[in-house]
């Protein structure tokens, strides 16, 4: 086995640097999905809503086609809301499906990685 060098003391903060910016961008995202899908069910919920005070007896009405173009434009939005969180658990996907696979509810004490899509790792190949 080969040695591998160790990393100068500036290189070393400019990588704990990083690590910490990385951890924050992750936090931040996190954050931002959540908020994302919380409005995304709000948005949703009216448009479900909506659905309940349409004409049944004249569905194609003037006042009903317009009330069908809100409840549209609110389901657009509330599914573009949801992007967020989707990428996030997509591209964290083995991670969640571990979390469900041993019925993890309480979390607190579990330590799970979330990679971001531009810089997850797939291989970790190191030379020996």
């Amino acid at each position: 086995m080969a040695h591998k060098p160790e990393l100068a003391d500036t290189t070393q903060a400019d990588a704990q640097q990083l690590a910490a910016q990385l951890t924050s961008i992750s936090t931040h995202l996190a954050s931002a999905a959540n908020y994302s899908a919380a409005t995304a069910h709000r948005l949703a919920g009216i448009a479900n809503a909506s659905v309940n005070l349409l004409d049944e007896i004249g569905p194609i009405s003037d006042d009903s086609l317009a009330s069908l173009k809100g409840i549209a434009t609110l389901t657009k939005l509330a599914n573009e809301w949801s992007e967020i969180g989707i990428k996030l658990l997509r591209a964290n996907k083995d991670a969640v499906e571990d979390l469900s696979r041993h019925n993890v509810r309480d979390a607190s004490n579990t330590t799970v990685a979330f990679y971001l899509p531009s810089n997850r790792r797939d291989d970790d190949s190191t030379t020996e």
